[in-house]
């Protein structure tokens, strides 16, 4: 065998030096390694052994490669039975598919049965309300053929109709004028004894009643004791009607000045019999005002103002308690300007820290009233001067009422009289009432106004620091401590926003910035859960500061309308400041 081998390897030795010759790569050293393996191998003793292992690993391999096959086999039999479910499979859904697809297309022929049928049920429908419509139409035209000829038949009758009576009331006409014109002198005969009797008549009844009243005034005369009496008694009666109107007068004006307060005044701490019926819980209010103690460094208390401001203020408090006291005069204040800067606040806060009571009336009120204008003031002033605890009466608007007494600026007579009295009440320093009065155009005073004020306290817009201060009151006031808070929203800071809002409302007074907070307010009580986000208080921010520029370009556009010179047809553009465009540039922001 292993000669056999040797064989098979020489003459693989050959094909390869034939290969070699063919390829000239094989390398002939290792075959002389193989044929002297082979002969190593014969002469080994244990090649016998050798052979009969090589035997079984082949019977080895045998049977693995039988048990492979049946394996191979037994798959076999199991893909093909998979197929056949497979396909058994396929073809049942093949068969559904197909019954599917009938049953679609039954579906179909039957859909399209009954819109054919729909169809057909629509024209005759169509058909059918074409033929009513044409009947209605004929029926329309059939009434409306037979009331025409029923108007013609009317208007012919009414022609008619009155034809007759025409010629009747002519008829009739002709056969009164001619006989009017045959009884003509029998008439005016008859006319004539009708008058005649009359003035008889009236002859008679002259001369009797004339005759009546000379005797009665004869006797009367003649009898001293009836004339005496007569007198007397006529005198009596008009003596007593003027003494009760008289009186009814003076006791009119005591009731009102005790009782009442003056029409002029539109809101007053005084307590009255008949605020106290109507309105009783002010009442109680105001009296637990008046016996709570006062403190003259209070009455700036929600006012926010400029340090200097506030200094001259508070010593101007201090000095108005004092003075109440002491029993000394007080002085009067001009308080000026622009709105909503805390004017009327401070005049309320100054009377009931200092244990004053107020009235309020407003300039303007005494213009409707025309001549009765002088009146009502000495009314107020008469009423004013009752107060035993001594009354601020606070003027709002006063440059209504209190500018200059020249015609050219427009004052009526019944404004100047107005005036007068005005200046005839306040010429003397008094301890029944304080004059403290408000306005935005002090230069329009008339001269002697402005002689009667012993102070003048200008009120400026806030500054940054007013108006952070504003906001924080007015938001703990509104946003944070209402009867139901507002919760604030949003990632943003909101300390952020504030500073943001600070700066975006300049020139923004009090009243401003108050109904800012207020816009806010009622966008979180828009909400059913009373929250408030960043962007939407930022969105009412955006929305007051762009109404305060439109408010502030109306304003400048009348002045200038007022300053231009008759026919004048120039620019109407508003001119605006720098601070004006910071806030447009916010507002586009």
């Amino acid at each position: 065998m292993f000669k056999n081998i040797t064989g098979s390897n020489a003459a693989g030795k050959n094909n390869a030096t034939s290969d070699e010759s063919f390829s000239g790569t094989v390398d002939p050293t290792g075959l002389e390694r193989a044929a002297k393996a082979a002969r190593d191998l014969d002469s080994s003793p244990n090649a016998q052994a050798s052979l009969a292992l090589v035997r079984e690993q082949e019977k080895t391999k045998q049977s693995e490669f039988e048990a492979k096959t049946a394996e191979l086999r037994a798959y076999e039999a199991q893909q093909r039975e998979k197929n056949i479910e497979v396909q058994a499979e396929q073809q049942r859904k093949t068969i559904e598919k197909q019954a599917e697809y009938a049953r679609g297309q039954e579906h179909y022929r039957d859909k399209l049965e009954r819109e054919r049928q729909k169809d057909t049920l629509g024209m005759q429908m169509q058909a059918q309300r074409q033929m009513k419509e044409e009947e209605r139409k004929k029926d329309e035209e059939s009434v409306l053929r037979q009331e025409a000829i029923r108007r013609k038949t009317v208007e012919y009758e009414t022609a008619l109709r009155q034809q007759a009576d025409s010629a009747k009331a002519k008829a009739e006409a002709e056969g009164r004028i001619e006989q009017e014109r045959r009884n003509h002198d029998l008439i005016m005969q008859q006319k004539r004894l009708e008058l005649r009797e009359s003035r008889k008549t009236t002859l008679e009844g002259i001369r009797v009643a004339t005759s009546s009243i000379g005797a009665g005034l004869s006797s009367f005369v003649s009898d001293r004791e009836k004339v005496t009496t007569a007198v007397g008694g006529l005198s009596l009666a008009a003596l007593g009607i003027y003494s009760a109107r008289a009186g009814a007068t003076v006791m009119g004006g005591y009731i009102g000045a005790r009782l009442g307060k003056p029409s002029l005044v539109r809101e007053t701490s005084r307590i009255t019999p008949l605020s106290a019926v109507r309105e009783p819980i002010a009442t109680a209010r105001k009296v637990y005002a008046r016996f709570s103690s006062h403190n003259a460094d209070r009455a700036l208390d929600g006012v926010v103002l400029a340090s200097p401001t506030k200094t001259r203020l508070q010593r101007i408090a201090r000095a108005t308690k004092n003075s109440r006291k002491h029993q000394a005069p007080f002085r009067n204040v001009l308080l000026s300007g622009p709105p909503g800067t805390g004017k009327t606040l401070f005049a309320k806060g100054l009377a009931k820290e200092s244990g004053l009571e107020y009235a309020i009336f407003t300039g303007g009120d005494l213009a409707p009233l025309g001549s009765s204008a002088v009146t009502e003031l000495h009314k107020m002033f008469d009423w004013a001067q009752t107060s035993r605890k001594g009354l601020l009466l606070f003027i709002d608007e006063a440059d209504a009422f209190l500018r200059t007494r020249s015609s050219a600026a427009g004052a009526t007579e019944d404004m100047r009289n107005a005036l007068n009295a005005f200046l005839y009440r306040t010429g003397q320093p008094t301890t029944r009432f304080m004059l403290m009065m408000a306005t935005n155009r002090p230069h329009e005073f008339d001269e002697a106004a402005a002689d009667r004020v012993d102070d003048v306290i200008p009120f400026s817009l806030p500054g940054p620091e007013q108006r952070r201060e504003m906001l924080n009151l007015f938001v703990n006031r509104l946003i944070r401590r209402p009867a139901t808070p507002i919760k604030l929203l949003g990632d943003e800071p909101w300390d952020q926003f504030w500073d943001e809002a600070v700066g975006g409302t300049e020139h923004f007074s009090g009243r401003e910035m108050e109904k800012l907070v207020i816009g806010w307010q009622a966008a979180g009580y828009g909400n059913p859960t009373a929250e408030l986000a960043v962007d939407e208080a930022r969105q009412v921010l955006r929305d007051h500061v762009h109404q305060k520029d439109m408010k502030e370009s109306w304003a400048l556009s009348q002045r200038q309308e007022g300053n231009r010179p008759p026919g004048y047809q120039g620019s109407r553009s508003v001119e605006r400041t720098g601070a004006d465009a910071n806030r447009e540039l916010y507002t586009a922001a």
